[in-house]
Parts: C-alpha cells; structure tokens; sequence
C-alpha cells in the first residue's frame, strides 16, 4: 500500500489529467491524500467531485491555508500512515504503471538493505508541453541531471530527483520530517537525507508525462543550444565572477546548515567533514574552491556545466 500525497493550488486547467491518470493506474494498492494550498479557482470543487466518486481511495484532508509547495508537502506527509509515499504535482499525468513499478523497485530496495534504511526511488521522467506534446523522451538527458549524480557531494549543489518522480519508504519519513524552513524544497531535502544515511536508486524508464508550462512552481533549464562564440562568452563571465562564488546560492548553503544542524551527532566523521567543509566555501579563495571541488568530485553537470562551474566558483 502507497500513499500519494498531492498539494494543489489554483490547478483546475490541468487537475483532471491528472486525477485520471491516477485513476487508471495498473495498480490499485495506493490512496490520494490532498491537500489544497489556498486556491481561489475551482480547485476545491474539482477534488470534492472526485472525492464524490471515489471516497475511498480520494480523501481531502486539508483546505487551506496557504503554506507553499515546501511546507504544504510537508504537512501532507503528517498525515500519511503507508509504507511508502509518493508525490504527484498536479499538472502532470502518470504512466498507467508508474505505481507498480515504483512499488516493485522500492520493495526491490529494502529486500537488499532493510525496512529500517532510508530509501528513494526515482524514475525517469518524459518532458511534454502544456498539451502533452513530448519535448523529451528522458528529463534525465533532456536536463542533464543523470541518475548516477544522486549522491551526497553532487546534490550538495543540484537536485536530480522531483518529486513528481520519487518514491519513498517510512524510514526515510521518520528521519527526514519535519522538512526545515531552509530546505530549498521538500524533495530536494529528502534526497539530501536519503543520501547521508539510506539509499537511492534510480529507474531508467520514465513514469510521467512531465508537463511544462508558464506557470510552473518548478523551473526546468531547456539543454542550451548555442555555438562557439556564445559559448565562450559564458565561461569567460563565470571566470569575471569566480570571486564572488558564482555558483554557491545561499540558499544551497542554508539547506546544508540545516543539515548538519539537525544530524551533527548522527552523521559519519567524512560526512559531517564534508558539510563542513562545504560551508566554508563562501570563505575560501577560488583555487581552494576548486581543489575542494576535485577532492569530493561535485561534478553534478555535463561537461561543459562542470567547467563553467570549475571557472566560475
């Protein structure tokens, strides 16, 4: 049994996909809990309507008030009581065995390392247009965001994994909630817990049709296409701005704090060193930056990311 949790807010052009792609899903051992984020469209009367005609598997447990993405996933999870969750968005559509396989790779999972070891599971994703014209077979390639990225050092700067494409086990839950403040969203904090002391794993094959859009909470970087010139330009800025950490977003830095914060005394002696270290970067001149770059390999782009990110930190 999986619990699905879906926070909404303003979502009524898209909701619908939505809520039958879950309703025709291969399996049927999951239940929808959502909450509603504060919309003022017709979000709430949309989820009453498929609650009407599936009570049992649909239930609303929350109606406001507006809390933002972060926090009202957060809150979700309070009120989960399954084995394992799962996180929809409400303007994508899942594959008909999304739930299936995603079950089956997680129970995959813990037979290898224990119902007591945090886990993630996350799949592949198919990037689409807000008419579900796919852009991309593979959100992977399409965002160069590889599945092998998904360890403690990389995702200190990147988050590989939406949540949209995660499934999760009660230990995980137990170790990770409450979601802090600083966590830059909810997804990427379990995937930084879940890294520090569980596992992750990564499904090849895509369980969701990944809808873009205008309005989308979370911004997904088209691959550049540019040439020489252009190219050239890029690295030279990032070389200009080496001084002022280009690349250390401040927010990045308070969701490692919080981190170390919380598991200080949990934490692995290279681990908590890491963070550590981490930290320190703003502190540090570039050629140091660089050397702690190479010492823990945080290469979490392609190629060409990573050199502007050699330059530029």
């Amino acid at each position: 049994m999986v619990d699905i949790l879906l926070s909404t807010f303003n979502g009524e052009r898209f909701l619908p996909d939505l809520l039958d792609s879950l309703m025709g899903q291969s399996c049927e051992s999951w239940r929808l809990l959502v909450r509603d984020d504060g919309s003022h469209d017709q979000t709430p009367a949309l989820l009453q309507h498929y609650q009407s005609r599936s009570p049992r598997r649909i239930q609303i447990v929350e109606i406001g008030p507006n809390l933002g993405a972060s926090r009202s996933f957060g809150r979700l999870c309070e009120f989960s009581s399954s084995p394992y969750v799962m996180f929809c968005d409400q303007d994508d559509v899942w594959l008909p065995h999304k739930v299936e396989k995603s079950l089956e790779s997680i129970a995959g999972l813990e037979s290898l390392h224990g119902a007591e070891t945090p886990l993630v599971v996350f799949s592949d994703l198919i990037v689409a247009d807000e008419n579900l014209n796919v852009l991309h077979r593979s959100f992977a390639r399409y965002c160069r965001r590889p599945g092998r990225n998904a360890v403690l050092p990389r995702l200190l700067l990147r988050n590989v994994a939406p949540g949209c494409s995660m499934i999760v086990n009660r230990s995980l839950l137990r170790k990770a909630l409450p979601v802090p403040e600083e966590a830059v969203m909810y997804d990427y904090w379990f995937m930084l817990v879940a890294a520090a002391f569980g596992r992750i794993a990564h499904m090849d094959e895509p369980t969701v049709l990944y809808r873009r859009h205008e309005r989308n909470v979370f911004e997904v970087e088209a691959p550049r296409r540019e040439g020489l010139g252009a190219t050239l330009a890029r690295l030279r800025t990032a070389w200009i701005f080496r001084h002022k950490g280009y690349y250390l977003d401040p927010r990045i830095l308070q969701q490692a704090n919080a981190l170390l914060l919380r598991f200080r005394d949990e934490l692995s002696a290279e681990r908590r060193s890491l963070l550590e270290d981490f930290l320190q970067l703003p502190m540090l001149p570039p050629k140091k930056r660089k050397v702690f770059l190479l010492k823990h390999r945080i290469f979490p782009y392609g190629l060409l990311g990573n050199l502007e990110l050699l330059l530029g930190i």
